[in-house]
């Protein structure tokens, strides 16, 4: 497990996935604002979950099919979380993202990237009850005022 709750002896591990997370998701929205200038963000994102899922479902197959009666799988609470995770929290984000990128230069977009944990923290605050420190605050300021900085209309002048 990486980083799981009281254990800090993977926080390393856990700190380079999340590094090679935004390295990737970088190049991704670097090559989804190139690719928005001939496709729609409809098309990229459809043709971006097509190729997500023939990608990993082998391997979820593989790791997961003897863990789950397939009873189980075809039961309605599955199917129906299975259809908002796939429809709401993956197909309709990615597809405001490509959207935003599309009316965005990668350079400004990329940077909103940094509110996806600001978000989630606040979100289980909310309805997870959990407890946000003073560290949390001071890194949503910094957050929040890297964006400014970089939304700017004209950059910095440095003496």
């Amino acid at each position: 497990m990486l980083g799981g709750p009281g254990d800090s002896s993977d926080s390393l591990a856990g700190g380079l996935v999340l590094l090679v997370a935004a390295v990737t998701w970088g190049y991704y929205s670097a090559i989804s604002r190139q690719a928005s200038r001939y496709y729609t963000p409809l098309q990229l994102t459809t043709l971006g979950l097509w190729i997500a899922t023939l990608l990993t479902l082998p391997a979820a197959w593989f790791m997961e099919s003897s863990a789950w009666h397939p009873q189980v799988l075809l039961s309605p609470p599955v199917i129906w979380s299975v259809l908002y995770l796939g429809l709401v929290s993956t197909a309709l984000a990615f597809f405001l993202w490509n959207r935003g990128l599309q009316l965005t230069p990668a350079h400004q977009a990329g940077v909103f990237f940094f509110f996806q944990p600001l978000v989630g923290s606040l979100l289980g605050w909310a309805l997870l009850h959990e407890t946000l420190t003073i560290w949390f605050l001071l890194g949503s300021l910094l957050v929040l005022a890297g964006v400014y900085v970089n939304l700017r209309e004209t950059p910095p002048r440095i003496s």
